[in-house]
């Protein structure tokens, strides 16, 4: 994922040989990046005008890897966006909240695996780059599913007492 123009200026010139594929991250369905098994993006929610809505976008269609590289992150700070001039138009800086980050990703089943801090001396903590894995259990030990050949169905009602959040280590959030 990156800018149109970033595309035209740099990967086509560099790799004509490759495929893209052109979107609009605001109106088009994303579905067709569930059919890759990493997504990889490099400096692009960090541009945008309304990052928590198009991360959450790409999350819930990605597969089971996503890259968040370049970001500016603040524990500090809400979610907000600058209005930059870069890359020969108008860009947003966007600083991610930690507490929004970790509910999206809570909500998109997804973890960090790596955060690797960057060297952007103007940013907090000089941005941050992130490795996300898509969870395989919501359960400590994966407990959920070691439950489902007993209890066998989904959508039910459940009750769970000691539900840590409601949804870190849920053993029924699965069902």
């Amino acid at each position: 994922c990156d800018l149109p123009h970033i595309i035209a200026i740099c990967a086509l010139r560099n790799y004509p040989g490759y495929f893209y594929r052109g979107c609009d991250v605001y109106k088009d369905d994303m579905a067709f990046i569930s059919e890759s098994e990493i997504v990889v993006c490099n400096g692009i929610i960090d541009v945008m005008e309304k990052p928590l809505f198009i991360l959450d976008k790409l999350l819930k269609q990605s597969k089971n890897y996503f890259v968040l590289h370049r970001q500016e992150m603040s524990a500090n700070r809400e979610t907000q966006t600058i209005i930059n001039g870069s890359y020969g138009g108008t860009t947003y800086h966007s600083i991610i909240n930690y507490a929004d980050f970790d509910a999206l990703l809570e909500e998109n089943n997804f973890e960090v695996v790596k955060e690797l801090n960057l060297f952007f001396t103007n940013w907090e903590k000089n941005g941050t780059s992130f490795l996300l894995r898509r969870r395989k259990s919501w359960a400590l030990n994966q407990l959920d599913y070691k439950l489902k050949k007993y209890i066998g169905k989904q959508d039910g009602f459940f009750i769970e007492a000691g539900a840590n959040n409601g949804l870190r280590q849920s053993n029924t959030m699965f069902f």
